[in-house]
């Protein structure tokens, strides 16, 4: 092997509960609710706030989103808040997702910040001061009161969050249960009336609530169109608890934007609004367009995983160790193979940029990147940022338990998104047929194509002519390949192009030819291995 390409198991060191298998679903389905109310049951990686943050990659979006609220929670203290002053944040996530995960950081922000080894890594460049000051503040006796709600939990009649606090009321509105959750049974003595009978205060009486705290308050809002919905089918008066609702929405907002001591964090998955659409009245759709409004008056939006950040957080997770300098060597030495091979290849890696597009993916190749984001991702039960986790972990597991002695490895490719990983427990094939099948069902074309126990897949006979010759599975790769690029919807569900398929498998030790000789084969041009296109 030259040297120029650096070896992919030498350099890169998965996490040991990657390298293991042991990374379970439960690792990627983080969920608000049980690391704030049912903290035992959640996976120690989201309930304890050091391994949370030693797992989280720090996107710009949530170093913007920390920075403003560390600066929001030191706003009536001595130290310096500098100039983050914004008491509305939103969260946008229609680009990348990381909506829970940002939550649930500024969660242990407020409530367990001593937890949090080296806070300043994840604020934004220059607020490693403000870092030190809310520790010490923090130290000093500063309290940060929080108060989460989140729409699938509460329903029209129960708004309760914790099912297991003997203290808690019995809340049947947004404002009862935030009052509760934020000054305990005082607050809530405070808007009981209001909460008890479903009719939202005003922004004044809001504000006295919050002016009777000497104390930062953190109000986290998630899931509001899903709450909004049902409550809309819950009549008070004249109106529906959707409509009063909407008006507490209103007030709050405009009461933290005149309060220093209150910061409101929300975020209100319009997509899967919108995939509801046919069980949502059109009246409960104008409120959540409204409430959009409303947050635009005062507030910063913040994306918490801006599209090319996707790889960056996978590679975090994932991997305990990627050296700059082999991700830096890999990423010009296969530009450079770009460049001199005499093969098509799409236009953008071409482009001297790509080099930094390679070297920002590695380990993985940006191509298996793109397939996950932009086809694959059309797909609606696909979420992008945890699905992709999920299949990108048993990929990793994968190759480092069955690593090829035929030649060396420099990237982790589409194809090691591979089928033969059946494990019934959460193997690749697991997740396609549980998860993606449903929607673009391929699992025939799977048995008979690709991959079956019995090793009679069309690609695992031409695999055989090439593996007995020292060569990899050349059939498998090919239609390893196809496959997720047959896994879209829409305008994306158009295949792969040749040069996108030389892209995507172009090695310096492979011989192209020998690949367009394997692809031949399986397009049926003999027809005794012949395959269809899926």
């Amino acid at each position: 092997m030259s040297s120029e390409y650096p070896s992919l198991f030498e350099n890169c060191q998965p996490r040991d509960d990657v390298l293991d298998g042991s990374l379970q679903e439960e690792q990627f389905a983080a969920k608000l609710s049980t690391v704030v109310h049912n903290p035992e049951k959640a996976a120690p990686v989201y309930r304890d706030p050091d391994s949370f943050y030693d797992m989280t990659y720090p996107t710009e979006g949530l170093r913007t989103l920390l920075s403003n609220l560390t600066g929001r929670f030191l706003a009536t203290t001595k130290y310096d808040p500098g100039s983050y002053t914004s008491s509305i944040l939103c969260l946008d996530t229609r680009f990348g997702g990381g909506k829970t995960h940002d939550l649930i950081a500024s969660y242990h922000l407020a409530e367990n910040p001593a937890g949090i080894d080296d806070l300043s890594h994840y604020l934004l460049d220059g607020d490693k001061e403000l870092a030190a000051d809310y520790q010490n503040a923090v130290a000093e006796g500063l309290d940060i009161a929080t108060g989460v709600f989140i729409g699938t939990k509460a329903d029209s009649k129960d708004a309760r969050h914790a099912d297991d606090d003997p203290d808690a009321p019995n809340t049947r509105t947004m404002w009862g249960e935030l009052a509760y959750q934020l000054y305990g049974l005082d607050g809530y003595e405070y808007l009981k009336d209001y909460d008890q009978d479903r009719d939202a205060p005003g922004e004044g009486t809001l504000s006295k609530l919050f002016a009777q705290y000497d104390q930062p308050a953190l109000i986290l809002i998630d899931e509001i169109a899903d709450y909004m919905n049902k409550a809309a089918g819950t009549p008070v008066g004249d109106k529906t608890l959707a409509d009063q609702t909407l008006s507490f929405v209103m007030a709050l907002l405009e009461a933290a934007a005149e309060s220093e001591h209150v910061t409101v964090v929300y975020s209100i998955a319009d997509t899967a609004f919108g995939e509801q659409a046919d069980r949502v009245r059109d009246g409960v759709r104008d409120h959540i367009e409204e409430v959009n409004e409303i947050g635009r008056r005062q507030h910063k939006t913040v994306t918490p995983t801006d599209e090319n950040e996707i790889g960056q957080v996978l590679q975090h997770r994932l991997f305990s160790e990627v050296p700059e300098n082999a991700a830096r060597e890999a990423a010009e030495s296969y530009f450079q193979f770009y460049d001199q091979e005499d093969r098509q290849y799409p236009q953008e890696a071409t482009d001297a940029g790509y080099v930094d597009v390679l070297a920002r993916e590695y380990p993985f190749h940006p191509s298996l990147i793109d397939a996950l984001t932009d086809k694959i991702d059309t797909i609606p039960q696909f979420q992008r940022t945890r699905d992709a986790l999920r299949l990108l972990a048993r990929a990793v597991y994968y190759l480092w338990n069955h690593q090829p002695d035929s030649y060396d490895r420099h990237w982790i490719r589409i194809y090691d998104l591979t089928v033969a990983d059946d494990d019934p427990g959460g193997g690749i094939q697991t997740i396609l047929r549980e998860r993606l099948f449903d929607f673009v069902d391929l699992g025939p074309a799977v048995t008979a194509d690709i991959y079956d126990d019995d090793g009679t897949a069309h690609a695992q006979l031409e695999d055989r002519k090439w593996t007995e010759n020292g060569l990899p599975p050349l059939g498998t790769h090919l239609t390893t390949t196809v496959l997720w690029h047959s896994l879209a919807y829409g305008e994306q569900a158009a295949g792969l192009t040749h040069a996108d398929l030389n892209l995507a498998i172009g090695h310096p030790d492979l011989n192209f030819d020998d690949y367009d000789a394997a692809l031949s084969a399986l397009r049926g041009d003999d027809m005794d291995v012949a395959c269809i296109r899926l």
